[in-house]
């Protein structure tokens, strides 16, 4: 790293840019020496093969996933007697937990002093 014996070092650095028109080259064609000057590549087919193979095989998976858990979802639907009120005991206890949750949260303002609240007891 550079050490300074002085305290403040002044280094200027200046450029100039000077632009200048060429009628000679149309705006269509304004790329073409950087194109021409670049080695031909050929397309790579193997690349996009195997990309797409790849993004096919994944969404093959995820639609077999999906299509499993519907499958058996639309079973245990069809196998319950009293659809309505299966899902109402199934959910009951995920919704009573839910109501404990909120009433331990707000213990104090369960006391009466939350009138928005009041409905928990």
């Amino acid at each position: 790293m550079f050490q300074s014996t002085t305290k403040d070092v002044e280094i200027p650095f200046t450029y100039t840019v000077k632009f200048k028109r060429n009628n000679d080259v149309r705006w269509a064609s304004r790329w073409d020496y950087i194109l021409k000057s670049l080695p031909q590549t050929r397309i790579q087919w193997f690349s996009i093969l195997n990309s797409l193979i790849i993004v096919l095989f994944l969404s093959g998976m995820v639609a077999m996933i999906l299509l499993r858990t519907l499958y058996k979802d639309i079973a245990r639907y069809n196998q319950m007697v009293d659809p309505v009120s299966e899902v109402k005991n199934r959910f009951s206890f995920r919704i009573n937990f839910l109501i404990y949750l909120i009433r331990t949260k707000h213990k104090k303002n369960l006391d009466g002093n939350c009138k928005s609240l009041n409905f928990f007891k």
